[in-house]
C-alpha cells in the first residue's frame, strides 16, 4: 500500500503555483491549519498497517524523503504527501545533509534541462535485503508489521527518454 502511495505522489501537476511548507505556517490545508512541520502518517494506509512518528521519534535517524519535497512545488497537496511518512525511510544525518540532498538537486538540475532529454524518469530506494539493513526502528514489539527497515544502502535510477528527432 505503502508502494502504490509513492507512485501517486510523484505525478506531475502544472497548476503553476509554488508551494514550499516553510509557506504554510497558519494555512488551512485539508481541514486543519498547519503551524509546524506537516510530517504526518499517510492517510490512506490503516492504522496498524502504517508508520506513526513514535516510529522515528528518538531513533536517531532522520526521516529522509524518498520523493524530495523541493520536486513537488506545484501545489500544497503534491508537496504535503511529500511529508507523508510512507515516503520517509531512516537515514543517517551526515548522509541525509548533505550527500543525498545533493543528489536530489543535481538530478532535479538534470530534470529541468530540456536539451538534455524529454522525459526523465527517477527511482529512489533503499536496500531491503536482510544483509542489508542496518536495523529496524519503530513499531510496538519485535514482530510489529509497523517496524521501518533502515536500509545499508540507497540508490537512485535515472533513465532518459530522449526527444524525437524531426
Amino acid at each position: 500500500k505503502a508502494i502504490r502511495r509513492q507512485r501517486q505522489m510523484c505525478i506531475r501537476d502544472r497548476s503553476g503555483t509554488s508551494w514550499n511548507r516553510n509557506n504554510w505556517k497558519g494555512t488551512e490545508w485539508n481541514g486543519k491549519v498547519w503551524e509546524g512541520d506537516p510530517f504526518q502518517p499517510d492517510p490512506d494506509i490503516p492504522a496498524g498497517e502504517r508508520n506513526e512518528l513514535s516510529d522515528f521519534s528518538r531513533s536517531g535517524y532522520q526521516r529522509g524523503h524518498l520523493c524530495a519535497s523541493a520536486d513537488r512545488l506545484f501545489s500544497m497537496d503534491a508537496n504535503g504527501q511529500t511529508f507523508y511518512l510512507s515516503n520517509m525511510s531512516p537515514q543517517i544525518g551526515s548522509f541525509n545533509s548533505p550527500n543525498w540532498s545533493d543528489l536530489e538537486t543535481q538530478v532535479r538540475n538534470w530534470g529541468r534541462n530540456n536539451n538534455f532529454r524529454d522525459t526523465l524518469f527517477v527511482v529512489k530506494g533503499g536496500t531491503i535485503r536482510d544483509d542489508q539493513i542496518i536495523e529496524y526502528i519503530g513499531g510496538k514489539d519485535p514482530s510489529s508489521p509497523t517496524k521501518v527497515a533502515v536500509p545499508k544502502y540507497y540508490f537512485c535510477l535515472l533513465y532518459t527518454s530522449p526527444s524525437p528527432r524531426d
